[in-house]
């Protein structure tokens, strides 16, 4: 309750005109006994969001210190994963290969231990030799992005971390910024890039620039060679 009531900040006051005015020494009192009033309430929030990321990261605190190493073996026991370093903060370096037939519905990443819908890319087949990628994991929408889970349960982790001895093993997060890209031989039926394909030696290329403010996933319908 007490670390929960440290953390309080007071509601701007108004006048009846609207405009920003010193808050009354009762006024901060009722804000203040509000907010302790909810302590209990945030605390269950935070650990509810912590017990969601560990779930989240197969088991793995994120506030272990060697979290991040432990991570990376468990990646490099899994076929096509080539390259995995750790960079600190939440970042990785990776480099992941595969290839063959497209045979079955693909999803990225598949790990070991962690729930099925921590998903960045899928491609889902439909008849007629079509294909519909997703990259579901490159968008800020909620709802569209299985990561926002994971993004809320390391700040549920950040808020449990104010209150134990875990405080300063905190990652920062990282901050999503890249591009995605899909080079293919195939036709592109529909996609929701800014500017359509270009074309480039290995095939059509489609490119979406990816950041924190993107709110739709990339996504493309492509028929592929018979």
């Amino acid at each position: 309750m007490e670390a929960a009531a440290e953390e309080f900040e007071a509601d701007e006051c108004y006048t009846d005109n609207y405009d920003v005015r010193d808050c009354t020494e009762t006024e901060l009192a009722e804000q203040r006994t509000e907010w302790d009033a909810g302590a209990q309430e945030r605390i269950a929030k935070a650990q509810k969001e912590a017990e969601d990321m560990t779930k989240m990261m197969g088991g793995i605190d994120p506030t272990d210190p060697e979290a991040g190493e432990k991570l990376r073996e468990l990646l490099l026991r899994h076929k096509g994963w080539e390259r995995v370093e750790v960079k600190g903060d939440g970042v990785f370096d990776v480099r992941y290969v595969a290839s063959g037939n497209l045979s079955h519905d693909f999803s990225f990443p598949v790990i070991e231990g962690f729930p099925a819908g921590t998903t960045f890319v899928e491609v889902i087949l439909r008849d007629e030799n079509t294909v519909r990628v997703n990259a579901l994991g490159y968008s800020a929408q909620e709802d569209a992005n299985p990561m926002s889970a994971m993004m809320g349960g390391m700040m549920g982790l950040a808020s449990l971390g104010s209150l134990g001895e875990n405080a300063n093993n905190m990652p920062d997060m990282p901050s999503m910024e890249g591009t995605f890209t899909i080079v293919t031989n195939g036709a592109i039926r529909a996609n929701n890039t800014d500017e359509g394909s270009t074309t480039s030696p290995r095939g059509e290329v489609l490119t979406w620039e990816v950041d924190g403010s993107t709110q739709n996933a990339s996504t493309a319908l492509i028929k592929l060679a018979d």
